[in-house]
């Protein structure tokens, strides 16, 4: 296991290919759980346990999906249980740094807000990075054209994200 470990680590910091993922129904339910639980975690941060869990399945199901998609395009199936394995793992992985250091600013004062950002910023860019290099790797492309991929995933998700808040919110007040 912690070899596992030690290779999302190494997926984050760009050292080493999806393609070294362990490809094993096992390991990518473990990664599912894991950034399930870590992107719940996330969301924690700004509203209600339940909700959270909602989004955080949400997350997982969305790139999922797209994935999928993806790989039906490109006619790549045998690629599914490394790169959704690569995904989750390296997800999970930014995310359990991120949540505790997220965690302690918002615990701070209003003073650290700026650093709140810069924080948010710095995270939402290296997140980028990595699913850009998964996507290049996963899909054959050029790292630029995973990037852009990435971008446009990051952006699509934060709108269904505050799309679902919305309908929430709604909800809850009838």
């Amino acid at each position: 296991m912690f070899s596992w470990l030690q290779f999302f680590y190494r997926l984050c910091l760009l050292k080493v290919a999806p393609q070294e993922a362990p490809s094993t129904q096992f390991v990518q339910s473990i990664s599912f759980f894991a950034f399930w639980l870590s992107s719940s975690l996330f969301f924690l941060l700004l509203q209600n346990f339940t909700v959270s869990v909602i989004l955080g399945l949400i997350q997982v199901l969305l790139i999922s999906f797209l994935l999928q998609l993806g790989l039906w395009i490109t006619n790549t199936p045998e690629r599914s249980v490394q790169a959704r394995t690569a995904l989750f793992g390296s997800g999970a992985t930014l995310l359990f740094i991120l949540v505790p250091v997220l965690s302690w600013l918002i615990q701070m004062n209003s003073e650290t807000n700026y650093i709140f950002s810069l924080v948010g910023v710095f995270a939402m860019i290296w997140s980028i990075l990595v699913l850009g290099n998964i996507l290049h790797h996963t899909f054959d492309i050029q790292k630029l054209a995973g990037i852009g991929i990435a971008i446009v995933y990051i952006f699509m998700t934060f709108a269904i994200t505050l799309r679902i808040l919305k309908v929430l919110a709604i909800s809850n007040t009838i």
